[in-house]
């Protein structure tokens, strides 16, 4: 059988490449290398039978090749800004895709220099850790002083897979925090995140740091030094007020009256937990099946009471027959992929391990 029984291939078959040859000479399982054109125009040359058998598609379009039109300064101009100048020995965004797995340097606009996978700032939009850090810090400082008002604030709340920084469900009240690292340039996006939870009768406050502006009349700008005043958290409440009932517009009223913060010891226990998760957004807490294959020796001193259930990170896991191997902590949340070797995926040399 030759290759035309193949029609979706005879079409990627490079017109001007493969001499003579047609797809009516060879049959559908040779290894024989020849030249393909895809879709897109990307040129690459592989075996028929990878192609047949195998379901090889585009190295480019899949990334698995770097070309002109799928490496990071292509796909992403703005994370490729950040592209470290001097760590990456000479290294530049034009030589790596979009979804590579290399570690490099970046440097993020406020001079923080850090380390970081490439997919993870494409696929999982990681960003600088430090300013991470410096955005969760009057994030929870919010998250604090709501809990003296409120029986129910829930933090990270999802309606329909879109997250709310936090939820007041008694009043159907969100409150979003927008560091200006994180939404200087997402004006469309948070408007769009407005516009579905009001559709959701979810009424939104968003506190935002200069110099970003108010996108409606229920937002409150915040000038940041080092983090939120009392004064600021006085702003926000005068903003919550009308959404609430008269109990708690009583207790509002006593509050703004106060010098300073009230749940100041919550705070600081909040913050210890920093940079990670909520003990109960935790995969320790979440995904606790998991937390028992965690590899204590190969993470040390990382524990899984450090990350959620998202992370991109790449981490050691031992499966209860014993094997070690390694993979991302949201691959295994996600697309439940456990050990590699009790799947048939890989085999063990057992001359190792004698």
């Amino acid at each position: 059988m030759n290759l035309s029984s193949y029609p979706h291939l005879v079409k990627e078959w490079h017109p001007t490449k493969n001499g003579d040859l047609t797809p009516n000479d060879v049959t559908y399982g040779t290894s024989q290398v020849v030249w393909w054109l895809c879709p897109k125009g990307h040129s690459f040359d592989t075996s028929i039978n990878k192609r047949t058998s195998m379901k090889t598609n585009c190295p480019y379009c899949s990334g698995r090749k770097v070309g002109q039109d799928n490496n990071l300064l292509a796909l992403f101009p703005d994370i490729a800004k950040e592209w470290h100048p001097t760590k990456n020995k000479g290294l530049t965004p034009k030589d790596v895709t979009s979804k590579s797995d290399k570690k490099v340097w970046w440097l993020c606009p406020n001079g923080h220099s850090h380390e970081s996978v490439v997919k993870n700032r494409t696929l999982n939009k990681s960003m600088c850790p430090d300013c991470s850090n410096q955005s969760s810090e009057p994030e929870i400082r919010i998250l604090s002083e709501l809990k003296w008002f409120f029986d129910e604030v829930n933090s990270r709340y999802k309606v329909d897979g879109v997250e709310i920084d936090i939820f007041l469900p008694n009043f159907n009240l969100g409150i979003e925090y927008d560091g200006k690292y994180w939404h200087k340039d997402n004006e469309d996006s948070d408007l769009k995140k407005n516009k579905f939870l009001l559709s959701q009768d979810i009424n939104l406050i968003r506190v935002r740091e200069h110099p970003l502006k108010s996108l409606t009349e229920n937002d409150v700008v915040v000038r940041i030094n080092r983090s939120l005043e009392k004064t600021d958290l006085d702003k926000v409440l005068k903003k919550i007020y009308p959404f609430v009932d008269n109990s708690t517009k009583e207790k509002i009223n006593t509050y703004l009256r106060k010098p300073s913060f009230v749940n100041d010891e919550l705070f600081k226990k909040y913050r210890s937990y920093f940079p990670s998760p909520f003990p109960e957004k935790s995969i320790l807490k979440t995904h606790p099946e998991l937390s028992e294959e965690w590899d204590y020796d190969k993470n040390y001193p990382l524990r899984p009471e450090n990350f959620s259930y998202g992370s991109g990170n790449d981490l050691w896991w031992l499966c209860p027959k014993g094997h070690s191997y390694e993979r991302s902590l949201n691959t295994r949340t996600s697309h439940g992929i456990g050990c590699p070797y009790c799947s048939g995926r890989k085999t063990l040399n057992y001359d190792l391990w004698k």
